[in-house]
């Protein structure tokens, strides 16, 4: 008799357990990193002090909207000098980028990735500067692109930055994108950055760089940079692991 009690027991709380999973929407289980789709935040994200320094709170199509104001110069009185940190790790879903800082508005500021990841970048571009972020004279720190197609026709491009220029830093970041320069020139094509006038210290690569066109003899590739094109260039503490792969001409 207590043995039969004991089974109708477990019954019940089986058909509870059933009914309360069934009324449980399917969104409460879905993946919460949807991936971004292509368009930038239609409002500032929000800003947190530390250190005294005013740091945008970057996630998912907010870091878009950074690019953006970064680009167009409108990024408030504090301009291409605007900071901002990763709360979250973002997978940009294979949408075509738009690299942070250009030649008329370079990016001057702070970036710290806090060690999130960025996934799936995808560039295909003929002009130069190109990279999650192009043209920089900032600090970019703990940034992890997990993966990424970086692909251009012109020159100054890596999968992190396009050019580092004189006073810029890189810092403690990692890549495993993969490269490719279909330029008819050579060019400055790197893993990390493509060309190198600041400092790149304790990053690494591990992706690919190659060349789609194998009639043309390259003489500026590189893992962590492409070219270093000033005497006062440093890079230090850095690990190459990834492939370089191009074609030399034989006369």
């Amino acid at each position: 008799m207590k043995e039969n009690h004991r089974k109708r027991i477990a019954v019940s709380w089986l058909l509870a357990i059933m009914m309360l999973t069934t009324c449980i929407p399917a969104t409460a289980f879905a993946d919460s990193t949807s991936g971004w789709n292509g368009e930038p935040a239609a409002e500032a994200p929000a800003v947190s002090e530390s250190g005294g320094i005013s740091w945008y709170q970057i996630e998912d199509a907010d870091l878009a909207w950074f690019a953006k104001e970064i680009n167009d110069g409108t990024t408030g009185a504090a301009g291409s000098d605007a900071n901002a940190q990763l709360t979250s790790d973002i997978d940009l879903s294979g949408q075509n980028w738009t690299a942070i800082g250009t030649t008329d508005n370079p990016f001057k500021g702070k970036f710290d990735g806090k060690g999130h990841s960025i996934s799936n970048l995808s560039i295909d571009a003929s002009s130069g500067y190109q990279g999650l972020f192009g043209y920089s004279s900032g600090t970019i720190s703990n940034v992890d692109i997990k993966s990424g197609q970086v692909t251009n026709t012109a020159s100054n491009t890596g999968s992190l930055v396009g050019i580092n220029n004189a006073g810029g830093i890189v810092e403690n970041c990692i890549s495993a994108a993969v490269v490719t320069d279909n330029s008819a020139s050579t060019s400055y094509f790197g893993g990390l950055v493509g060309n190198n006038s600041g400092t790149i210290s304790k990053s690494s690569f591990t992706g690919t760089v190659q060349t789609g066109n194998e009639t043309l003899k390259q003489k500026n590739f590189g893992g962590i940079a492409g070219y270093m094109s000033n005497t006062d260039a440093v890079i230090k503490g850095c690990v190459n692991t990834g492939s370089i792969k191009a074609y030399e001409s034989v006369e």
